[in-house]
């Protein structure tokens, strides 16, 4: 479980240090602060807990109550710090339990007596173990839509990789975006240090599409820190709306749809190239064009209610798309400027899934039979 929970929580950034990848040196790294705070009951265990102490620990009591993710963040950092710096009770403490990690059985042991208690502390439990057999629902407390200000600027401020200094509840923070599998989904790490080797922690999520920057925290102050390294960036954001959020794959689905649509439109307008036209460019690409039918699939499995959606595709002049057999030259001469926003962005993938994605929810929406558009880009026989 806990090789689950660490994508979901933690980046380490290496630098050189290529040792500090190793899985069990990040495990042990990880631990150690839920270790520290739920003391082990095995005597050989409990002594090199205890050998950690820092009077600075202290000092941290009200991150500790209010956040303790970010309070384990600062605590792996120190200990990471000290073992580079060669002390002692580093060096023992993530030596001790990497040897014992070469025991399969001894690890999983360890894992398992911890699992619940990191999940609680991590507030995870209820998405990586839900109370039921129906599908995980992982609640956000909050969620703040902000309207997004001059999209062209803000997504090369997004996208270029700039770490954000901001302060944290006192502490100095180095927060950088990173993007996830698909692109228009962000993760916000937020390191303690501003040089490798350092460890980062994963802070709720950041949404940035052409019309609205969708922020998901757990708490308030991690939502006011998300607003206030988001404005330092990208200068004052309008709100417009604040609420709470259910992540569900209905909800997922919903977002990553009016997304697509809203990036194919944006992408569009600034290549002077019509949907209609735009479908020929990405014909026959199978791997995009079966993910995006796949995806498209699982929102109507997972009942999605297109009526929002539909509004979209209206706002952008899409219903009853017709997609003509013949390929307009001059869209085959613009397609170079599709080619020069992809690389605006840092993503040669999201535009097009956009495009295509786009042409089939609108054929969708406007009662049409959207498999026939998918036969024509899949066989470039568009009927």
């Amino acid at each position: 479980m806990l090789e689950s929970i660490l994508p979901n929580s933690i980046l380490i950034d290496a630098g050189n240090r290529k040792e500090f990848t190793d899985p069990n040196f990040v495990v042990s790294l990880f631990l150690l602060p839920f270790m520290y705070e739920k003391k082990p009951e095995e005597k050989e265990y409990l002594e090199v807990i205890e050998s950690i102490k820092f009077e600075s620990y202290d000092e941290l009591n009200e991150i500790r109550n209010k956040d303790f993710p970010m309070y384990a963040t600062y605590f792996q950092q120190k200990v990471l710090n000290d073992y580079i710096s060669g002390k002692a009770y580093a060096r023992n403490a993530i030596s001790f339990l990497l040897n014992k990690f070469k025991d399969e059985k001894e690890a999983e042991k360890i894992k398992e007596e911890y699992e619940d208690f990191i999940l609680d502390k991590l507030s995870l439990k209820e998405f990586f173990k839900p109370s039921s057999d129906e599908e995980p629902k992982y609640v956000f407390p909050y969620v703040w839509r902000f309207y997004t200000p001059n999209f062209d600027e803000t997504v090369k401020k997004v996208t270029s990789g700039k770490e954000i200094v901001s302060n944290y509840m006192g502490l100095t923070t180095y927060v950088i975006l990173v993007s996830k599998e698909l692109f228009p989904f962000f993760r916000p790490y937020v390191f303690l240090s501003n040089s490798p080797p350092r460890i980062g922690l994963k802070m709720g999520e950041v949404l940035i599409d052409p019309e609205e920057i969708i922020v998901t925290q757990l708490n308030e102050d991690r939502l006011s820190f998300s607003r206030k390294f988001l404005e330092k960036e990208l200068g004052k954001l309008e709100s417009k709306e604040l609420s709470s959020f259910i992540e569900s794959k209905s909800e997922t689905s919903r977002r990553i749809i009016l997304s697509s649509l809203r990036y194919a439109n944006w992408a569009l307008k600034k290549s002077g190239i019509s949907l209609e036209d735009a479908v020929h460019l990405f014909v026959k690409l199978r791997e995009l064009i079966d993910d995006v039918e796949r995806d498209f699939q699982k929102a109507i499995d997972n009942g999605v209610d297109f009526k929002e959606i539909k509004e979209e595709v209206k706002k952008y002049g899409w219903l009853n798309l017709e997609v003509t057999p013949a390929v307009n030259p001059l869209a085959l001469k613009k397609s170079i400027r599709i080619i020069s926003i992809m690389k605006e962005i840092g993503d040669m993938y999201f535009i097009p899934y956009s495009i295509v994605m786009s042409a089939i929810v609108s054929t969708y929406v406007s009662g049409k039979d959207y498999k026939l558009l998918l036969y024509g880009l899949k066989t470039n026989k568009f009927i």
